[in-house]
């Protein structure tokens, strides 16, 4: 599900057993796409949906027009920054071209 938060942010959600363990929210900035918070209960992780998110999040900013998605703040750690690498991400910025 997509919903919009305001003319700026979109998140992304997804359930499991009709619960929500997992979102990300998307925001759009001049220049780009910003991939601002991604969540995924601890209890869902491992089960891909991290990249499935982030996959969503790439396909709704590439829809947007945008051409460029970055990851903000929340990917300091070693952990986060191999995910995303993992994701294809370089520098924590995916071209969308």
């Amino acid at each position: 599900m997509i919903a919009t938060l305001t003319r700026a942010m979109h998140g992304l959600v997804v359930e499991r057993f009709e619960h929500v363990v997992g979102y990300v929210l998307v925001r759009h900035e001049a220049g780009g796409a910003e991939l601002s918070h991604l969540f995924v209960h601890p209890g869902s992780r491992g089960l891909g949906l991290g990249r499935m998110l982030v996959e969503a999040a790439t396909a709704h900013a590439r829809n947007a027009g945008y051409s460029t998605l970055r990851v903000g703040d929340q990917a300091a750690g070693e952990t986060a920054r191999a995910f995303y690498e993992a994701c294809d991400f370089q520098d924590l910025a995916l071209p969308l071209g």
